[in-house]
C-alpha cells in the first residue's frame, strides 16, 4: 500500500515566500506520506517570456531548489516526485519532472513530451515549444510499490501517452500541472477519462491561484481510482491531499474489463 500526497499551492517564481510555502507543505506531508507530489514549475511558475532575460536567474534558482527538495528527502526518508522544474542539457532546455528517493537521489526524470502552445484569449497564450525541447518517450519509476508513470499538464489532452505507459504495467499515472483556470473545465473529465482508460490511478497535482504575470491556475487537484471515482480532492485553495493507493486494485479492474489489453 503505497501512502501518497499531493501538495496544491500558488507558487510564484517571484515571491520569497514560494520556497519556504513548499517546504512547509513537504513537512505538512511528511508523516502521512510514502511518496509526495508537488505541481508543475514546483520552484515557481513565471512567464515564458522572461525565459528569455532572466534564463541563469531561473536555471540557478530551479538547481538550488532541487538540492534542497533532496537533502530534504534524506533528512526526512521520504518519496518526491517534483513535478516540474527548469532543467538545462546542453544546448537545450527542458521542462523536466524528478523524483527523488528516500535518499535524497534522483530515481527518475521524464521530459515533458506535448509542450503547451495555444491561444486561449487575446491577452492569454502559450508557446512553451519558443523555450524548451521536447522529451521523446514516455517514462515510468519503477518504485517499490509498482510502476508509476511521470507526466507533465498539457499531455494529459493526449490518450496514447496514458495507454503506453498502462501497457507497460503502470498501474498509477502522475500529473503534474499548472492547469490554467480558463481550461480547468476540461481538467477534472479529463483526470477521470484517463483513469477509466487505463483502469490506473491518476494523481493530479496542480497549481492554483493568480501569478504576478496575470495568468492564473485552477487548482482542484485530485487522486482518481481506476474505476473513475474521486479519492481524494480539493477545489481552489492551497492544501494536502492524502489517499492510499492500493495497486492490485488497478489490476483487478483491467481483469473485469479487459479493454486495455483488446486491439485498438
Amino acid at each position: 500500500m503505497l501512502k501518497l500526497s499531493c501538495i496544491q499551492g500558488n507558487f510564484d517564481l517571484t515571491s520569497h515566500e514560494t520556497e519556504e510555502k513548499v517546504f512547509y507543505f513537504l513537512d505538512l506531508s511528511k508523516e502521512n506520506s510514502d511518496l509526495i507530489i508537488l505541481p508543475e514549475y514546483a520552484a515557481g511558475v513565471f512567464d515564458l517570456r522572461f525565459l528569455k532575460e532572466g534564463k541563469d536567474f531561473i536555471l540557478e534558482k530551479n538547481r538550488v531548489f532541487l538540492t534542497k527538495v533532496r537533502v530534504w528527502c534524506k533528512k526526512n526518508k521520504k518519496h518526491v516526485c517534483i513535478g516540474s522544474i527548469i532543467h538545462p542539457e546542453g544546448e537545450h532546455i527542458f521542462n523536466r519532472s524528478l523524483v527523488i528517493d528516500d535518499k535524497g537521489e534522483v530515481v527518475s526524470f521524464y521530459d515533458k513530451i506535448h509542450l503547451f502552445d495555444a491561444k486561449l484569449g487575446e491577452k492569454e497564450a502559450h508557446s512553451e515549444s519558443s523555450f524548451f525541447k521536447n522529451g521523446t518517450a514516455p517514462v515510468y519509476w519503477d518504485s517499490y510499490w509498482g510502476k508509476i508513470g511521470l507526466t507533465i499538464c498539457y499531455d494529459l489532452r493526449f490518450p496514447n501517452l496514458y495507454r503506453s505507459l498502462a501497457k507497460s504495467g503502470c498501474n498509477l499515472i502522475i500529473v503534474s500541472a499548472a492547469f490554467t483556470d480558463i481550461t480547468i473545465a476540461h481538467w477534472e473529465i479529463l483526470l477521470r477519462a484517463r483513469a477509466i482508460e487505463n483502469y490506473c490511478f491518476i494523481a493530479g497535482c496542480n497549481q492554483t491561484g493568480q501569478y504576478i504575470n496575470g495568468k492564473k491556475t485552477g487548482g482542484k487537484s485530485a487522486i482518481v481510482s481506476p474505476w473513475g471515482e474521486d479519492l481524494a480532492c480539493i477545489e481552489e485553495e492551497e492544501g494536502v491531499i492524502f489517499s492510499n493507493i492500493d495497486f492490485s486494485y488497478s489490476n483487478a479492474c483491467r481483469e473485469k474489463i479487459p479493454s486495455l489489453y483488446s486491439e485498438d
